[in-house]
């Protein structure tokens, strides 16, 4: 974890699929113990390490200012929350982060054909309809991870807006993309897990159908960045 949270913040999500390990195998104190002494270590890691960098204020002065938009958020935080409902929550500005979280390739912003990202999410679907008895979560677990979803949502984008906007900014958040979301998608297909049979059918082929979507999604990207750098191929 605190190599990932080095490499790249976001990936601090990840932590969260350490707290799905059966307590059986590690009882939940043990697993309360490690996991709040790995979450403070990659914190201090992730604090050390970016106090050795540049100041962010002299990084962003060109374009931003962090710390006047934070002020201004926690006078005005309604500028932020505004700006979020218009463009992204009922805006269409949510469809390029759909389209960087599944398929933009490089600066030129190729994605994969819009059919390949339903079949993408589909497969998200499915896996989540798989039924394993042991994996199940409770009610106050599916509560606390809902919450550390709402929360990272909501951090990521305040976060992409606070450094990479001007002051106040109230027509995009700048800087958000969809790819900073795929650690934290991993955790969501355990909310959906249960013990009763929502569907006829055995697990096993659920994921053969579920792996076989995927492979299909493989495929196309394998093709488009073939026909997009040939010379690379």
């Amino acid at each position: 974890m605190v190599v990932l949270v080095l490499m790249k913040p976001t990936l601090i999500t990840l932590g969260l699929l350490f707290f799905l390990i059966p307590n059986k195998s590690f009882n939940p104190k043990r697993k309360a113990v490690w996991g709040i002494a790995i979450f403070i270590a990659s914190i201090f890691f992730y604090v050390t390490w970016n106090k050795l960098m540049i100041d962010q204020q002299t990084l962003y002065r060109d374009f931003a200012n962090p710390g006047k938009q934070l002020a201004l958020f926690l006078k005005k935080p309604a500028i932020f929350f505004d700006n979020f409902h218009e463009n992204y929550l009922f805006g269409i500005k949510g469809d390029d982060i759909i389209y960087s979280f599944v398929g933009k390739f490089g600066l030129l912003d190729t994605p994969l054909g819009l059919h390949w990202i339903i079949v993408y999410i589909i497969s998200f679907v499915l896996a989540a309809l798989v039924q394993e008895e042991k994996s199940t979560l409770a009610i106050h677990q599916r509560v606390i991870l809902i919450t550390m979803l709402v929360a990272y949502t909501f951090l990521t984008f305040f976060a992409l807006y606070q450094i990479w906007n001007k002051v106040g900014q109230t027509d995009a958040i700048e800087g958000v993309q969809g790819r900073y979301f795929i650690p934290v998608s991993l955790s969501i297909i355990p909310l959906f897990s249960s013990k009763e049979k929502l569907l006829n059918i055995k697990p096993v082929k659920i994921n053969m159908i579920v792996s076989g979507l995927l492979f299909l999604v493989l495929v196309a990207t394998i093709v488009i960045l073939t026909t997009r750098y040939p010379t690379t191929f």
